[in-house]
């Protein structure tokens, strides 16, 4: 508060996991006016469901998963007229599938039996030294973020007692956005998900890094898993 003209300003911080930047604009503009007028009538009175039960969340989750694969494959079918690119959709496809069906390495974190309650907690990174890690050892930012997650990772579940050398197979879901991929445009998030190996096997902070850049170039110019798993 306490512009000039009397007038106050709203910032909004947001992250891509929930709402796409691009699109994201747009939306929030759409929902402001810029000139005074009459307000929105009252909204209608609402009634929340009665909270499901463990069968109703299993059935809902199944149809969800259904519907999933019946859009994957109706994109795919789509495609089939472009030749190369249905080919590379189909096997970024396999990989994805591939990837999410072979067990990763085992650890305290993901045992073979996962109770309902888990607990969430983050962390911040300062970007002025994030950018200069990025600009001494060359990649992205996001090579950086994931190299600093691996070694955090690497420590944690040391001190836990994992045996972190003999973790060859540990993935992160990281998502990637599609508009420069697939030139999409509108409203809402156009992202996928793609599986990203971190080397939690390696002591070396710069063979890390070295190696998860490494990952990342291939998803993005090598391999067809994103658009697979879009």
């Amino acid at each position: 508060e306490g512009l000039s003209g009397g007038r106050f300003a709203i910032i909004f911080k947001l992250h891509h996991a929930m709402v796409d930047g691009v699109a994201g604009i747009g939306l929030l503009a759409s929902v402001f006016r810029t000139e005074p007028g009459d307000l929105s009538p009252s909204p209608a009175p609402w009634t929340p469901r009665h909270a499901p039960n463990t069968l109703q969340i299993a059935t809902a989750l199944a149809s969800d998963s259904a519907r999933s694969v019946a859009h994957a494959l109706h994109d795919l079918r789509g495609s089939l007229g472009h030749g190369a690119q249905a080919k590379d959709i189909a096997e970024g496809l396999v990989h994805t599938l591939r990837d999410g069906l072979r067990p990763a390495s085992p650890s305290s974190i993901n045992p073979a039996e996962v109770g309902p309650h888990r607990t969430y907690t983050s962390t911040r990174l300062d970007l002025a030294r994030a950018k200069e890690a990025r600009k001494a050892l060359g990649g992205t930012l996001n090579d950086v973020a994931l190299a600093v997650v691996t070694g955090a990772l690497r420590r944690y579940l040391g001190r836990r007692g994992d045996a972190v050398e003999a973790m060859k197979d540990f993935r992160a879901l990281v998502p990637v956005d599609l508009r420069p991929r697939m030139g999409e445009d509108g409203v809402g998030n156009h992202i996928s998900l793609v599986l990203v190996h971190l080397p939690l096997s390696e002591p070396d902070a710069r063979a890390r890094f070295e190696a998860v850049h490494r990952a990342c170039e291939h998803l993005k110019h090598d391999s067809h898993e994103i658009e697979g798993a879009a």
